[in-house]
């Protein structure tokens, strides 16, 4: 299974490269990698916030650095629960 990142990054460079007479198919593959993207942060977030650890099921689905952008995102007083 091709990994979160590649997988955006193959969607844009599709988005931008398809002949589309009206662009709908443009747009609509790019909206898939922004809400990609976006699901990505949400899932780091939940994941991180309740546990303040990542679980095994988390493995691939995001990444290292996605985790700890999520532990930034956490406010002050939750961040020394790690």
């Amino acid at each position: 299974m091709t990994d979160n990142g590649t997988l955006v990054a193959a969607l844009r460079i599709l988005a931008r490269d398809i002949q589309s007479e009206d662009g709908i198919a443009n747009a609509a593959i790019a909206e898939a990698a922004d809400r990609i993207e976006a699901l990505r942060i949400a899932l780091a977030d939940a994941i991180n916030r309740p546990l303040g650890v990542e679980p095994d099921s988390a493995t691939g689905l995001v990444t290292p650095d996605e985790m700890r952008a999520a532990i930034l995102r956490r406010p002050l007083s939750q961040r020394g629960r790690d």
